[in-house]
């Protein structure tokens, strides 16, 4: 097969479901040159998504409220990939939502063969494409994919990434992949008041060495809490669990499989994910997930408010399947900010990069404007 011809692709999803791929970018190379470029707003299972993953691509209900939906798109764009060389960044999560989202419309997922720009280059997209001065718009997935597809060829001509400044955003303290960040004492103890007793984690402890293509070490501890499992950084009596991404600790591998604990790579892990507490999908008339809209979001309420007093905001929170905290701290998704809240709490959310809303956006999120 000629490597300089290939398929670069993206996809962005609407919620926790891999199923769910509400848009997906398309880049066709032959023989080194550009050929084609596609782009699709798909409307995803009861055009239902989640404010972590609107957050994250701007993709709305509204947008694709008229759109196709998969099945009809994969007719058009099968023969990308059916046979071809395949390139995408992170590409156990695309080829995974891929998959689910065919298996959801009754498809297989053709066999093709495939190279990921991130076990190639071990930089976050946008890192890898500042390097070699990439254009990009992150998490548009037609932007994703031309520049995967532009680092691809950077890459296959031999050349480097050189990185500059190392990051502090989000635990990535180094933007090398040799990094192994230190998971935080407060991101170990799980939560097993407001966790599904019945998922295989519930109670249960589990180790994680290595690194990992979708999260960072601590984000997948918190994943890891918020399904009652607890989280040790060495193998003792009680773990059952190995959690093993790239460049795990050799030494814990060989203990975990004499001690005969279940070892689960990240391609299983995130199958595992996709189907526990698999939301019981209801829409309001947004098209946005009804009970299940908040599932898994942290929030912060501080000060006072015109509509509601706080006690009924935070009912409408764990109505709506949120949990509610009294102080800011890295695993919080949102503020909601009132008049005459602490500047302490706002000063800390902005810190860590804490979304804040106010009183007519946190309503707005609930249907009520």
């Amino acid at each position: 097969m000629v490597r300089n011809s290939f398929t670069a692709f993206d996809v962005e999803t609407a919620n926790r479901n891999l199923s769910s791929i509400c848009s997906i970018g398309i880049v066709r190379f032959e023989h080194g040159e550009l050929v084609d470029k596609i782009h699709y707003l798909i409307r995803p299972p009861e055009n239902c998504y989640e404010f972590r993953n609107i957050e994250i691509h701007g993709i709305t209900p509204d947008k694709t409220e008229k759109s196709p939906i998969f099945s009809e798109v994969w007719a058009l764009i099968k023969h990308y990939f059916q046979g071809q060389l395949v390139v995408a960044h992170n590409i156990s999560f695309d080829r995974s939502a891929l998959k689910r989202t065919l298996e959801h419309y009754s498809f297989e997922l053709p066999e093709f063969e495939e190279v990921c720009t991130y076990k190639l280059s071990g930089l976050k997209l946008d890192t890898a494409c500042n390097s070699f001065n990439i254009d990009l718009n992150h998490h548009n997935s037609l932007s994703d994919a031309e520049a995967c597809a532009k680092l691809y060829l950077k890459l296959l001509n031999g050349l480097h990434p050189i990185v500059l400044t190392i990051s502090k955003e989000k635990d990535y303290k180094s933007s090398t992949p040799n990094y192994h960040e230190k998971i935080r004492k407060e991101n170990t103890l799980p939560d097993l008041e407001n966790s599904d007793t019945t998922n295989p984690f519930y109670g249960q402890n589990a180790v994680i060495s290595g690194l990992f293509e979708n999260f960072t070490r601590n984000e997948l501890a918190v994943k890891l809490c918020s399904f009652g499992c607890s989280v040790s950084t060495n193998i003792v009596k009680k773990t059952r669990f190995l959690i093993i991404g790239k460049d795990y600790g050799p030494a814990k591998y060989q203990l975990a499989k004499i001690e005969g604990l279940k070892i689960i790579a990240e391609d299983e892990l995130l199958t595992i994910f996709d189907n526990v507490r698999k939301p019981n999908v209801q829409t309001n008339d947004r098209g946005v997930c009804g009970d299940n809209l908040f599932q898994g979001l942290t929030f912060v309420v501080s000060g006072v408010f015109t509509n509601f007093s706080r006690d009924e905001i935070k009912a409408a929170i764990e109505k709506h399947g949120g949990k509610n905290t009294s102080s800011v701290s890295g695993s919080t998704d949102f503020l909601v900010a009132g008049e005459n809240m602490g500047p302490a709490k706002r000063q800390k959310a902005e810190a860590l990069g804490v979304k804040i809303i106010s009183e007519a956006e946190f309503m707005e999120m609930i249907g009520l404007d």
